[in-house]
């Protein structure tokens, strides 16, 4: 049975995960940073990625949530958090340079991280990625003026950027959900939004959430719904699920709290 997970910088720094719903205390890391984690879960394991305070990515794995190990520090930096994504046979970690550029470069067991690729495009905030059907990834992030962009490709093969009808002055979120790539993010006003797009270049139909933020939202998929979880304006974190990306339910607020964007995925450990 898949499990939701949720990850997070403390107010200490530390980098916590947590299943939820789940009555058990989240799981401290000794690992710390200044910006939010990322989590993907890639052939039956956890995989959870972060800035560290020095600026170098970094990438640890666990086979039940709780145990973490095999940490592999990457020559490559940032000044903002990573995006992590898994497909059928490649992890994926998405990042912005110091110089602004996104990257991405891949692994096949969380360890080896190979085929750098350096787009042109450019952010001042973290990216956000996703893995849909036939390997297709896509990308978003917020570009000059806060204007949401998508890139949509095969790996290092990304297509031309397409422009959301959106604006943020905070990273967005991206996830593949029943044949639609959705994109979540928190506009001018602090409020958390969500659009379908059938192909990542067209947008669907916004839905603007009773709901605000001052950091980006996280959001993935599973089989049966979507979840978006959020740091209120309190920093303490949200979690609300949809079956069609258009109704939300009552949101669980956990009492953990972050200053800064979580990180949400779902998946199994068999």
């Amino acid at each position: 049975m898949a499990t939701t997970y949720l990850a997070w910088t403390g107010t200490d720094g530390k980098i916590n995960v947590q299943p939820v719903p789940s009555s058990q205390q989240p799981v401290t890391l000794n690992q710390t940073s200044n910006q939010g984690p990322a989590l993907a879960f890639y052939n039956s394991k956890l995989y959870l990625a972060w800035t560290g305070t020095d600026g170098k990515l970094n990438v640890i794995s666990s086979s039940d949530g709780t145990n973490w190990g095999n940490q592999a520090t990457l020559g490559q930096t940032s000044n903002n958090a990573p995006a992590l994504i898994a497909s059928s046979n490649l992890l994926s970690l998405v990042w912005t340079g110091t110089d602004g550029k996104l990257n991405l470069i891949f692994s096949s067991d969380g360890q080896t991280w190979v085929d750098q690729v350096t787009l042109s495009q450019t952010s001042s905030l973290a990216p956000a990625s996703a893995a849909g059907p036939y390997q297709v990834q896509a990308l978003a992030f917020t570009g000059a003026n806060g204007i949401l962009n998508a890139l949509c490709g095969m790996g290092i093969e990304m297509g031309p950027a397409a422009i959301f009808n959106g604006t943020s002055k905070q990273a967005p979120a991206l996830a593949f959900y029943q044949g639609l790539l959705y994109i979540a993010w928190t506009d001018a006003t602090g409020k958390l939004n969500v659009m379908p797009s059938p192909d990542g270049i067209h947008g669907g139909n916004q839905v603007t959430l009773n709901q605000t933020s001052s950091n980006g939202p996280a959001l993935t998929g599973s089989s049966s719904s979507l979840s978006l979880a959020w740091s209120g304006t309190n920093n303490q974190l949200n979690v609300s699920s949809s079956s069609d990306g258009k109704v939300w339910g009552n949101p669980t607020t956990l009492n953990q709290t972050s200053k800064l964007a979580p990180a949400i995925t779902v998946g199994t450990f068999q």
